[in-house]
């Protein structure tokens, strides 16, 4: 029975500060009084053998242990306007003007970290946990020191085009196209990459190539296709944007597909999604569909019902049946479909 409670005091001993001696449990000390380790101290800290609280850039759980009072993501840290000799001090995280070790708290210049605008100077946004200048503003060196993203001759500028953007928003027209800052036909350009067609001819953007013509780059072409430096028509499975980039002439879902009656291997090749001995057709109705074009009938809707929630090629009222997915709505026991 003894050396069971002896291991008891133990184990509650390893959990708070005790007198190994008489296994009584010791207070936590307060600051200013003499300590040996920081476990030992109600601020965690021991400095120079005494409780202390934490000095900017210790470790904490708490405001209390801090001389500063502000405890953030576990480390003490200073207000703006204190002095600091490293960033991770600072409860901005910018210690500015370090000169012989020593610096100051401040709000953040332009492309300082932030998460709210007070940490940024007068005058600059915190954008994307950036401090930035606005348009106009005539500080800049990098354009992520911008709100527009564009640093040009030291000014927060709209990109001019052919400079890279993120957003239209930050172009001189308004047009950001894969990451490039454009220009629509008819304006006036110096370079093929200033315009959204990829064609400058005679100082103007000119629209899009036909089929056939010379091409060297896909975004010069009407058909979203350049292929041996001539403008082509897709191949069945590439993405496109209307019937007229496509070989088969048929554009669906974004997709470049087979019409009816065309040669195939797959039913994926198929506008109908059904490719049968070797051509694509439609479907009859009861089959399951995804879209109309797929249907003999044209029609493709869904069907209710427990265990029918599904697409249907269905077939217009008063046509012959032979169950109810064949029809709009029922199949009548005369075997025509009825309201």
């Amino acid at each position: 029975m003894h050396n069971f409670v002896l291991k008891a005091l133990f184990i509650i001993c390893s959990l708070v500060v005790c007198d190994s001696s008489v296994y009584t449990q010791t207070p936590l000390l307060s600051v200013g009084v003499t300590c040996t380790t920081p476990t030992q101290c109600q601020s965690g800290s021991c400095l120079n053998g005494v409780c202390a609280l934490g000095q900017a850039g210790s470790a904490c759980t708490a405001g209390t242990q801090c001389q500063s009072g502000i405890c953030t993501n576990s480390v003490c840290v200073l207000q703006i306007g204190y002095s600091c000799t490293a960033a991770n001090q600072c409860q901005n995280g910018n210690c500015a003007n370090i000169t012989g070790g020593a610096g100051i708290c401040a709000q953040g210049s332009a492309g300082a970290p932030c998460t709210v605008p007070d940490q940024c100077q007068n005058g600059l946004s915190c954008i994307n946990s950036t401090c930035v200048l606005p348009l106009g503003a005539s500080s800049c060196q990098t354009g992520n020191q911008c709100l527009s993203g564009n640093c040009v001759n030291g000014i927060c500028s709209l990109g001019l085009p052919g400079s890279a953007c993120a957003a239209a928003n930050q172009c001189q027209y308004g047009n950001c196209t894969n990451q490039i800052c454009v220009l629509v036909n008819g304006s006036v350009c110096a370079a093929a990459n200033q315009c959204l067609s990829g064609i400058c001819t005679n100082g103007s953007c000119a629209p899009e190539l036909p089929v056939g013509a010379a091409c060297s780059a896909a975004n010069q072409c009407q058909s979203g296709s350049c292929a041996n430096n001539i403008c082509a028509l897709k191949e069945t499975s590439a993405v496109c944007v209307s019937n007229t980039q496509c070989q088969s002439g048929l554009c669906l879902n974004s997709i470049c597909l087979l019409a009816v009656g065309a040669a195939c291997t797959t039913d994926n090749q198929c506008g109908s999604n059904k490719c049968t001995n070797g051509l694509c057709v439609t479907k009859q109705a009861g089959s399951l569909c995804t879209l109309g074009y797929e249907c003999a009938s044209g029609n493709c809707k869904k069907k209710g019902g427990t265990g029918r929630d599904q697409f249907y090629c269905v077939l217009p009222n008063g046509s012959a049946c032979g169950n109810d997915n064949q029809c709009v709505s029922y199949c009548h026991p005369s075997k025509k479909c009825v309201p």
